[in-house]
Order: structure tokens, then C-alpha cells, then sequence
């Protein structure tokens, strides 16, 4: 009689279970780790105490209008090309001039101007205590997605305008746009794919050009400053 031995199956299911969750364990990390870095990016909220005077009433209406995203919210999102980006750089600090400054170097890297430089009217002098914020709406994710490689740790903020322009604000801890290689890099991919695909009469993307194509890779390494 022939005799047939059989595997346990308990060593295999100890060590599904252990992948499992070691595996639980980094998603969990992962999502904490975006958590506190949305927490880390935070702006004061708006409010009458924050917003000059005569934007009081405004601000008063900004909890409704304005929603605070994760961090990564835009992660997934094809950026722009600078060129299509049309950005309005707003000041809250106390640095004359730097709102004009910041706009002429976004010009210089192929930016559209959305408006002249001017005072953010819902953050007085002193009151953003944060990087700052890049304020947008649906239809502007794209190129909110191109600001905020430029600008890494700002707040992303989803007001209710209908247009695909973006708020720049910048807070009191904004020092300068970033100069990292691989931002920059993504940026020429960026314009290399427009000037190929140039818009057609309206300002509309033929259906052949489809979406900017970017390598995932960089685009990655470009968003991975520390906040």
C-alpha cells in the first residue's frame, strides 16, 4: 500500500498572514504619513480675524467657498503645460513687492499672467502662517497640479470659480520657487509636448493631443520635497 504524505498547509498561511501584514503596516505608514503632511501644510482657516477690513464680510462666506485638500489630492492629475496656466499671484506677507516678483518669474518660465499682483483679501499682514495656498477650481486642476511642483508645501484649496485659473498666495514662511532639477525637468517635458501639440482656434486641445505626457517617474521625484 502506497503511502502519500501530506504538506501542512500552516507554515504557507503563517506566511501569507505575516505578508498581509507587513503589507497593512506600510499602507497604514503611507496614509499617515500623508495625513501629517497635509496637517504640516495647513493654513489658518479664513475668518473676520484674518481678512482685511473690508473683505470681512467676504471672508465671512469663504467657509463655504473654500474646501482644504489633502496634500496628495492632486497626485493623480496630468499637469499643464505652463504655457496653458494662467496664475494670479496674490501677497500676505509683509515683503513689498514680492507678488510682483514671484509673478515675473513665473512669466519667465512660461506662465500667463491671471491678473495684476495685489494684497490677498482674506489673509491680512501676518495672519497666513503657512507656506501658502494655491486656490482653484475643478476645472483648473491641471494647472494647479503645475503650480504646486513649483511651490511644494502650499495648501490646496477648492474654491467654487468656474474658470481653470489659480490663486497663488503666498504665506509667511514662502521663501522662493523651486529651483530643483527635476521640477524643472518636468517643466520642459511639459512645453516640449505643447509646442507639439498646439491649441487649436478657442483655445481648445485638438482630440488627437490628449494629455501632456510626462514621465511617471520624474514627475514623482519632482514632488518629493519635505515639507
Amino acid at each position: 500500500m502506497l503511502l502519500f504524505s501530506r504538506r501542512k498547509p500552516l507554515p504557507a498561511l503563517v506566511m501569507i498572514l505575516i505578508l498581509a501584514l507587513i503589507a497593512g503596516a506600510v499602507w497604514v505608514r503611507v496614509l499617515g504619513n500623508e495625513a501629517t503632511v497635509t496637517d504640516r501644510v495647513r493654513c489658518p482657516a479664513v475668518s473676520a480675524q484674518t481678512a482685511v477690513d473690508r473683505f470681512v464680510p467676504l471672508a465671512q462666506t469663504a467657509v463655504d467657498r473654500f474646501v482644504p485638500l489633502p496634500y496628495n489630492a492632486l497626485d493623480r492629475v496630468t499637469p499643464a503645460a505652463p504655457a496653458q496656466v494662467s496664475v494670479h499671484v496674490l501677497n500676505s506677507t509683509d515683503r513689498s513687492g514680492l507678488a510682483r516678483s514671484i509673478a515675473e518669474d513665473l512669466e519667465a518660465l512660461g506662465f500667463q499672467r491671471a491678473g495684476q499682483p495685489a494684497i490677498d483679501e482674506f489673509y491680512r499682514t501676518g495672519t497666513m502662517h503657512c507656506v501658502g495656498q494655491i486656490r482653484f477650481g475643478r476645472s483648473g486642476r491641471p494647472a494647479a497640479r503645475t503650480v504646486s511642483l513649483l511651490v511644494p508645501c502650499t495648501q490646496l484649496i477648492l474654491d467654487d470659480r468656474r474658470n481653470p485659473t489659480v490663486d497663488l498666495v503666498l504665506g509667511a514662511a514662502f521663501t522662493t520657487l523651486s529651483e530643483d532639477y527635476r521640477v524643472h525637468a518636468v517643466l520642459r517635458q511639459l512645453e516640449d509636448w505643447a509646442s507639439r501639440h498646439p491649441e487649436s482656434e478657442g483655445g481648445l486641445q485638438s482630440v488627437e493631443a490628449g494629455v501632456p505626457a510626462v514621465s511617471p517617474s520624474l514627475l514623482a521625484d519632482a514632488r518629493s520635497a519635505v515639507c
